[in-house]
């Protein structure tokens, strides 16, 4: 358990860098800041199908042990968005599980 000393240095840090910078979906270059429709496959739990069809704003593109390739994303909307990214709290998703927007409404 780590204690909080300053919340403004909790706010202030980084997302950890432990991916690639971007990953190509669909011929569109999506990073940290690119925003995506969620679109969770069928053996997704309950919580990922609840989100399905929303916009979201990528935080930091991952890869596992596996050498597999996952998003980091907040849901847009979501009063409690800046929060659960200062604390480093995010979804997870798949490339395969997420729609880049190119410019369209939002």
């Amino acid at each position: 358990h780590g204690a909080i000393r300053s919340f403004d240095e909790l706010l202030n840090a980084p997302v950890s860098a432990d991916g690639p910078e971007f990953v190509e979906i669909d011929c569109v270059r999506v990073s940290s800041g690119s925003k995506v429709r969620l679109r969770p496959q069928t053996r997704s739990d309950s919580m990922d199908m609840f989100l399905c069809g929303r916009i979201a704003t990528v935080a930091a593109v991952h890869r596992d042990l596996e050498n597999r390739i996952y998003l980091a994303v907040t849901v847009d909307g979501d009063p409690g968005a800046d929060l659960h990214a200062a604390y480093g709290r995010f979804f997870y998703f798949f490339p395969g599980e997420v729609q880049p927007l190119r410019g369209e409404a939002q």
